[in-house]
């Protein structure tokens, strides 16, 4: 279940919660908010490493979960604790603030069935890579086998 992975936390509980985090340290400019109170972020700038396009409105970017939290569910997590699910799920190793687009394109997929653009296949690999090792997930074997032959055009 989804609510398993609970998501998009307040933990220093400054009422900016993991997306709003991570929407102030990816934007290229200095974030504006919805309201006086500095929670919801309205616009920036942000360069989605997926498709390589620039937004400027917040309610055009997803931050994606780089491993899926489905996949991770599938590959390993489903036995994790509570804890160690919402850890995964706020990580932010694991989450890129990307289009709202490629996010549902990507979807659960590994790399096996979605890579990004060409210039962020290397970079997206490697961050596979070092998810998975940090929560010892199993990849499944086409992910492993895409990701070699990804890193093997790798510098």
């Amino acid at each position: 279940s989804r609510d398993d992975w609970r998501h998009w936390v307040d933990s220093d509980g400054d009422c900016q919660d993991t997306r709003a985090e991570l929407l102030i340290t990816y934007s290229r400019v200095d974030v504006e908010f919805r309201a006086i109170d500095n929670c919801v972020v309205e616009s920036g700038e942000w360069l989605g490493p997926y498709s390589a396009e620039t937004f400027q409105i917040a309610s055009d970017i997803d931050i994606d979960h780089v491993i899926p939290l489905r996949y991770a569910s599938q590959n390993g997590g489903f036995s994790w604790s509570i804890q160690k699910k919402e850890s995964f799920a706020n990580d932010s190793l694991n989450l890129l603030a990307v289009s709202s687009r490629e996010n549902r394109k990507k979807g659960a997929k590994g790399p096996a069935q979605y890579l990004p653009n060409k210039t962020y296949e290397c970079s997206y690999v490697k961050r596979w890579i070092a998810i998975a090792a940090k929560y010892e997930l199993v990849l499944a074997f086409e992910d492993t086998e895409k990701i070699a032959k990804v890193q093997k055009g790798c510098e």
